[in-house]
């Protein structure tokens, strides 16, 4: 970690991680929170500070056991990927629908994947990973590349690996969603993943049978109490994406982005949007590992053109 920041430091990408002021959070458009209880403002402040301070390796073995218990007490869900949840008071709320957005090549099936695993592995959350775009086995074959043991998962039955065609997924969102209610109960999931939700959305000649299909999965998902991430690639500003209807079932949109130092391309992550959550204002740089994505809470992006 200390080598990725020196290479931050090096290029002028970032500020350093003490030499700003701290952000002022805003509350995410949208309603209350709906975790098993209404978390105070406190409690709040305490799980973003244990956050943090876990990221940067100032809590013991026991304390930072304690952060990601006090996250769970509260209602969140943690990505168990380092920083990001620094940004998200924890995690994302328990059983929200959540929508990660990018363009090629930044990190969101990489994201995705350590959502799924983090949670099997560190928070004992089994999870289904839906893949519209690859064979299962194209898409263990990349988990495995990340020193991911999802072989384990899978005989342990904390982990199911799904692949469907567009024109599969359609029908069965269509037909009330039995074969992936199946898989969930199968292992008694937690957390689900669909990936990459464009292949859904392309699949519908006419935009409002698009938006049709998304509000059916949305409520499909609500009513099978898992917390969901989706991956949507995006080109150009999210403000601006084809696909909006999935911006506003979303209960969180985080959006990774592209900016060059340079002729240095380097990753950013910005917080759309999070009911219920407190979130920081503005960018903040992210690096793709051989082990996944982290990210740098306490450091912020400063440039004029984010792609």
């Amino acid at each position: 970690m200390s080598d990725m920041k020196a290479r931050g430091k090096k290029r002028g990408i970032v500020a350093g991680p003490h030499s700003q002021k701290k952000n002022s959070p805003r509350e995410g458009a949208g309603g209350d929170a709906t975790a098993k209880r209404p978390a105070s403002t406190s409690e709040r402040a305490v799980g973003t500070r244990l956050f943090n301070n876990n990221f940067l390796g100032l809590l013991g073995p026991q304390e930072a056991q304690g952060a990601v218990e006090h996250t769970q007490e509260i209602g969140r869900v943690p990505t168990g990927i380092a920083g990001l949840d620094a940004l998200i008071e924890g995690g994302f709320e328990r059983n929200s629908i959540n929508t990660i957005m990018g363009g090629p090549g930044t990190g969101k099936t990489i994201i995705a994947f350590q959502f799924i695993y983090n949670g099997a592995v560190q928070f004992n959350e089994p999870g289904v990973f839906i893949n519209l775009q690859q064979h299962c086995e194209q898409c263990r074959n990349h988990m495995r590349r990340l020193g991911f043991d999802i072989d384990k998962l899978e005989r342990e039955k904390k982990l199911v690996v799904l692949s469907y065609a567009p024109s599969e997924i359609a029908e069965i969102i269509k037909s009330g969603g039995t074969t992936i209610k199946d898989a969930i109960d199968s292992i008694g999931a937690k957390r689900l993943v669909i990936d990459p939700l464009n292949e859904l959305l392309i699949y519908y000649e006419k935009r409002y049978a698009m938006r049709t299909s998304v509000e059916e999965l949305s409520s499909l998902l609500r009513r099978w109490n898992v917390t969901t991430l989706a991956t949507l690639e995006m080109h150009g500003n999210a403000q601006d994406s084809m696909y909006p209807s999935t911006q506003f079932v979303s209960d969180g949109v985080i959006v990774l982005s592209t900016y060059y130092e340079g002729n240095i391309r380097n990753h950013a992550v910005e917080v759309l949007k999070m009911k219920g959550t407190r979130y920081p204002r503005g960018t903040y740089p992210y690096y793709i590992t051989d082990n996944g994505v982290v990210v740098f809470p306490n450091d912020k992006v400063f440039c004029e053109r984010i792609h």
